[in-house]
């Protein structure tokens, strides 16, 4: 039977040239207790807004997150702009709709929000992590890929992917047999974009089923329902994921893995280059790797604050002049201040550069 969701095209898009095609994009933050963005934190969450209207200019960014951190970006988004719609409404309200703990399924607000800009708009989709920056022309990707993600990861036996046996779905809930076939990797969604949003509703609704009521998830249900799901939907559509970076993440080992052109792997990493806009081969900056120590060394802090600063300046000057006389900015300036640059706080031994210990 001819499958018309997968053969699926807009004849109102259909021979606009990619870079033109409306994406519609959404970064999602949730938290309930009202969580203060870092100033690494936001300053990210900036430089990945304005790369994502730099690379595809035709297409929309929104923002979803709770009443708190709604409040307290619409200040700034009303001097730099960074989101065309901002809502603190959609998350609650779906989370009470369908009894979903955010504490088993913190990833639940992404696909609240998906779900909003597929009904919304009708047209292709994405979702990109608050912690990413990608200098990534998305809509071209989608648009001749059909389904993407950041990057693939290894099905392999491990605590995140332990196998079906060992998930915890809720009651009357059962894995289709059909898809128990499915040999390919899990896929990591920090960026996840999505040609027909038909799909994207398919892909959120199973994921909603997996959640609803569940009370007994642990890590890898989470998982399962976000980065295992998204590439079973696309085997069901006869669709092969397209990853924007080609290493695979083996998480028995916790190590990356680079695919060779004869199909061999080569360890490596990829994230680790705050330039994306001027690296070719890996045009994505993902704090993920850094946090812990983000976190746990104030020295390397201060440095990747400035340099994320740094970065803003170069690549988007107006953005910077506004940013840097807002009042969430007051620690930025300090250290500018003191140290002049970031390489000038290595220099002067008020920050290190050193991402590994």
């Amino acid at each position: 039977m001819l499958n018309l969701i997968k053969n699926y095209w807009n004849p109102a898009t259909r021979w606009i040239p990619y870079i033109r095609k409306p994406l519609h994009g959404a970064h999602v933050y949730y938290c309930d207790k009202g969580k203060k963005f870092d100033n690494y934190e936001l300053l990210v969450l900036i430089a990945s807004a304005k790369c994502f209207r730099q690379k595809n200019p035709h297409s929309t960014l929104d923002f979803y997150g709770d009443r708190i951190t709604v409040k307290g970006l619409s200040d700034i988004n009303q001097k730099i702009h960074l989101y065309d719609y901002m809502n603190d409404t959609v998350v609650f309200e779906k989370t009470q709709e369908l009894a979903v703990s955010q504490e088993l399924f913190f990833n639940f607000p992404k696909f609240a929000a998906l779900e909003d800009i597929a009904c919304r708009y009708k047209e292709a989709v994405c979702i990109i992590d608050t912690d990413l920056i990608p200098a990534l022309n998305l809509s071209k990707t989608i648009y001749s890929r059909e389904m993407c993600c950041t990057h693939p990861e290894s099905l392999e036996k491990s605590d995140i992917y332990p196998g079906y046996d060992k998930l915890h779905p809720p009651q009357g809930y059962s894995f289709l047999q059909e898809r128990l076939s499915y040999s390919g990797e899990a896929c990591n969604t920090s960026i996840l974009g999505i040609r027909d949003y038909r799909i994207a509703l398919e892909y959120v609704r199973e994921a909603y089923r997996f959640m609803s009521g569940n009370r007994n998830a642990g890590t890898a249900d989470l998982i399962y329902a976000e980065q295992v799901l998204f590439p079973l939907i696309a085997f069901d559509h006869g669709i092969s994921v397209y990853p924007f970076i080609d290493r695979c993440f083996h998480p028995a080992t916790g190590s990356f893995a680079l695919k060779n052109v004869d199909g061999s792997w080569k360890k490596g990493w990829a994230f680790d280059n705050i330039d994306v806009l001027s690296d070719k081969q890996y045009p994505i900056y993902h704090i993920w790797t850094s946090k812990k120590r983000l976190k746990e060394h104030d020295s390397y802090r201060r440095f990747a604050i400035m340099r994320l600063a740094e970065y803003i300046g170069r690549y988007f000057p107006e953005c910077y002049i506004t940013m840097m006389k807002l009042p969430e900015m007051a620690e930025v300036r300090e250290l500018f201040e003191e140290n002049g640059s970031s390489r000038g706080a290595v220099e002067k031994g008020n920050g290190t550069d050193i991402l590994w210990t």
